[in-house]
């Protein structure tokens, strides 16, 4: 087997694999951290950072079908297994006071606000979330672009490195004969 066939077939190898880590990477969701957040109620604790009840059942919507839009949005509503514990209601009191621009407390909804407003800084993202005593309401705002762009790159560099190797293995095969 000659020099180029050999470095040709380790570097077709080497594309193979790139190809396949690209594709489980997006099943995985590797490449879109914030919808795999947003599309799982049970995220809210990676969200927030704090503990909560396990949820025991919950009620999900998302716009991923819808027309028009610049935003994906999911909304959950989830209800705990059990209510919030009194740590959990002390960490949150105590998070209100310390994180005040993450977290506050509505006296009149009887619960905590947790918002995460990253788009109002050149993120791309909103957060809202309500923890109630029983259940959570959250609602999860993505510019769409974080979902298309990395789909995007991934296929341009599989098929860009497609077109190299047959070009390339095309003309070793012209070379040689």
């Amino acid at each position: 087997m000659s020099k180029s066939l050999k470095v040709y077939l380790w570097s077709l190898a080497v594309v193979v694999v790139v190809c396949l880590v690209l594709l489980f990477s997006r099943q995985l969701g590797v490449l879109q951290p914030h919808h795999n957040l947003a599309n799982n109620p049970a995220s809210i604790e990676k969200i927030v950072g704090v503990p909560l009840p396990s949820i025991s059942s919950s009620e999900s919507d998302n716009n991923l079908d819808r027309g028009t839009s610049c935003w994906d949005c999911f909304v959950h509503t989830a209800y705990f297994s059990t209510q919030l514990t009194d740590q959990t209601i002390t960490r949150l009191e105590q998070l209100c006071q310390t994180d005040s621009s993450l977290w506050c407390k509505s006296s009149t909804e009887q619960c905590y606000i947790y918002t995460d407003d990253a788009w109002s800084s050149g993120g791309a993202y909103y957060i809202n979330c309500r923890i109630y005593p029983d259940h959570l309401y959250i609602e999860y705002y993505i510019d769409e672009v974080m979902r298309i762009v990395p789909q995007i790159v991934a296929a341009i560099v599989t098929v860009i490195s497609a077109i190299v190797m047959t070009l390339w293995g095309l003309g070793l095969l012209v070379y040689k004969s």
